[in-house]
């Protein structure tokens, strides 16, 4: 995407991270960005940077594990609700058949479509922090998929969308420019 923040892509005038939130808050307590980058950036969202407590942005996980701990601290979550900035699209249910589908309090739940699994769409019970840290401190695959099938989860399946006369997957995430003028296709349908 040329570098730079892809969140704060603009489609159809807002930052793709704003269209998420709008579609998240809703379903959680709190919206909080996992970010690396300067705090000031993302000032307009008006919500909580975290950036990641380990050292060298290890990747998704290390986000997970950085809401995991700020969670925790807020001393009144269970659960923490992970999406990605680039997913405009994302299930306004989300939170809710994530909620639904858990068996046991500390099951992993994830969500899929179209079978294909999206690991980072995730409900995470806190009591995996430990787990998670010891996760990354010891193993060469740090992928989210590698972490969740070593702690065994629940998937949730997503039917796709309807914007207009098209079918879209709600993961539909952005990568190229090419995505970026699909998206804003289906913006004012979705």
């Amino acid at each position: 995407m040329g570098g730079g923040e892809k969140g704060l892509l603009d489609l159809g005038g807002k930052t793709l991270l704003q269209r998420v939130a709008d579609r998240l808050a809703p379903q959680v307590d709190v919206v909080a960005l996992n970010a690396n980058g300067e705090p000031d950036l993302f000032a307009s969202l008006g919500v909580p940077v975290i950036a990641d407590t380990l050292p060298d942005r290890q990747g998704p996980l290390a986000g997970v594990l950085a809401g995991i701990i700020w969670a925790r601290s807020q001393n009144r979550f269970s659960d923490l609700v992970t999406v990605t900035c680039d997913t405009p699209f994302l299930p306004t249910d989300l939170t809710a058949r994530l909620l639904a589908a858990r068996q046991r309090d500390n099951d992993l739940v994830i969500a899929a479509s179209n079978g294909r699994h999206h690991p980072v769409f995730a409900l995470w019970p806190l009591g995996v922090e430990k787990k998670l840290a010891h996760f990354l401190k010891t193993q060469s695959d740090r992928s989210v998929m590698a972490f969740i099938r070593n702690c065994g989860y629940v998937s949730v399946s997503f039917d796709f969308i309807r914007c207009g006369d098209q079918s879209v997957d709600p993961f539909f995430n952005i990568n190229t420019p090419r995505d970026l003028t699909e998206a804003a296709q289906y913006i004012d349908m979705a």
